[in-house]
């Protein structure tokens, strides 16, 4: 079965726990070998809460957008899209090489995108070092504990993250590591921009909400 699943319809997690629940044996260590969080945990995240809000609202009124060769030009950008690709990919030595790296297999991939997209823009003479990323945070308290408890729902944050530009992907993988470390650090703000997206979402008309989509 191959299936595909958009964040729209449901998160990584809710899909995983659904194929799962498919099996004879529901055992979540198949997939996820993490604890759920203590009840001690959950609360203490949800009181750091308040103390994020105005780092956030900061962030998101002094946010600046990318200057870069795709935002500069959207007016001039067509439907061509030219591709270029190589051999097909050994997941199990990708796997391995992010052990052997100290890295996880999302740095990986984002090392590869930096890398991608710095020589695109030295190409194009566009001396960018830096660009933005959103990347979805899961803020999950604990997993489903029965099959029968399976729902497909949406529980992440999208959380914004400035990524720098490098030569190669050898001088990469510390650099993204520090980055993505930072993110793997601020459970507390995580959470805070999921809660803040999901009651401004529940809070607004419907109206209003789909005339702005």
């Amino acid at each position: 079965m191959i299936w595909k699943c958009h964040h729209s319809f449901c998160d990584g997690i809710s899909v995983m726990c659904m194929t799962l629940a498919l099996s004879e044996e529901y055992d979540r260590s198949y997939f996820v070998k993490g604890q759920d969080a203590s009840w001690f945990q959950a609360i203490g995240v949800r009181l750091m809460m308040p103390f994020y809000i105005p780092q956030i609202l900061k962030d998101t009124v002094l946010a600046r957008a990318d200057d870069n060769m795709f935002t500069r030009n959207k007016s001039k950008m067509t439907g061509n899209i030219s591709i270029s690709s190589t051999e097909g990919i050994n997941l199990d030595a990708m796997k391995e090489f992010s052990k052997k790296m100290g890295i996880s297999i999302n740095d990986l991939v984002l090392c590869a995108l930096t890398t991608t997209l710095n020589t695109i823009f030295k190409e194009n003479n566009d001396p960018v070092e830096e660009f933005k990323i959103v990347i979805p945070a899961n803020i999950r308290f604990k997993f489903y504990p029965t099959k029968e408890e399976v729902k497909l729902e949406n529980k992440f944050a999208a959380i914004p993250l400035t990524v720098p530009t490098t030569d190669k992907m050898e001088t990469s993988y510390g650099k993204i590591k520090s980055v993505t470390g930072q993110l793997r650090g601020s459970l507390g703000l995580i959470y805070a921009v999921y809660a803040l997206s999901f009651w401004s979402t529940m809070l607004t008309p419907r109206a209003v909400v789909l005339n702005t989509i």
